[in-house]
């Protein structure tokens, strides 16, 4: 399990800034609704605490209330942190460095924007 995308071996040994852009890269390009997902949970998180908090008005003093309510809020969102990093981000670093180094034995097809090309 990882706790940070950058733990991943295969951005190991490699600069801050270029880990950053291969995982931004990756995600845009393989990250199938990565941030359509958070915009969800942000939204379920708004929607639930006012219905937390009328659930526990009768059974919990409010500042133990409020105590247990953020301590839902960091768990839920732990829990989601590292399930898309060890899953949606894992998997789109993995799609993404395996379409840019092609294996052994395989020949990659560079193709240069006109105004780059060699003449």
């Amino acid at each position: 399990m990882y706790w940070s995308p950058r733990q991943f071996p295969s951005l190991a040994g490699r600069p801050h800034a270029e880990q950053t852009a291969i995982i931004n890269t990756a995600i845009d390009e393989h990250g199938r609704g990565y941030r359509w997902r958070f915009i969800v949970l942000i939204a379920a998180i708004m929607a639930g605490i006012p219905l937390s908090h009328r659930a526990l008005v009768h059974w919990v003093a409010f500042p133990l209330r409020l105590c247990v309510e953020l301590g839902l809020v960091i768990v839920v969102l732990g829990g989601y942190h590292l399930w898309q990093t060890n899953g949606t981000i894992y998997a789109a670093v993995k799609k993404y460095l395996a379409a840019r180094n092609p294996p052994a034995g395989e020949r990659a097809v560079l193709i240069l924007p006109r105004a780059a090309r060699p003449d």
